[in-house]
């Protein structure tokens, strides 16, 4: 808890590489909840918030295996609620786990349909589909 402005704390949050998940006014402080990468991290973290602010009461931490969404980025979630299918949704999420997005690639489309149990053209299907409402939601609907 914090007793400084929350745009100071979301920047040094960002700053060192943390990533914000909420930051809540509470009887003259700040109550925040942000992932670090692992314990260093959390005292850098912590060190840079004392050195600006003066002061960091840590109320709590919970190790866990994924992180929640950054700060702000639900939206993103919410607007494409209801806009993939189940199926689609399935690629999306296997192809980026296998890391099929990442430059190099780690994965090839062959591999990601194999593991889905579904044809190559399937996958590519799919992920056109996901592709062009990620579009849509970005540039508007096509003309």
């Amino acid at each position: 808890m914090v007793d400084r402005s929350e745009a100071s704390v979301l920047s040094l949050l960002t700053q060192n590489q943390a990533i914000p998940h909420r930051i809540v006014g509470k009887n003259a402080h700040l109550e925040v909840m942000a992932s670090v990468r692992d314990w260093n991290h959390l005292k850098e973290v912590a060190d840079a918030i004392e050195t600006e602010h003066g002061s960091l009461e840590l109320l709590g931490t919970t190790q866990t295996e994924s992180i929640g969404f950054p700060l702000g980025s639900n939206k993103i979630k919410q607007s494409m609620s209801g806009k993939l299918s189940k199926e689609q949704l399935e690629v999306l999420e296997t192809a980026y786990q296998m890391g099929y997005f990442k430059v190099p690639q780690e994965v090839t489309a062959e591999e990601i349909a194999s593991e889905l149990d579904i044809s190559r053209s399937t996958l590519s299907a799919r992920l056109r589909r996901v592709e062009h409402n990620f579009c849509a939601l970005l540039f508007g609907p096509q003309e």
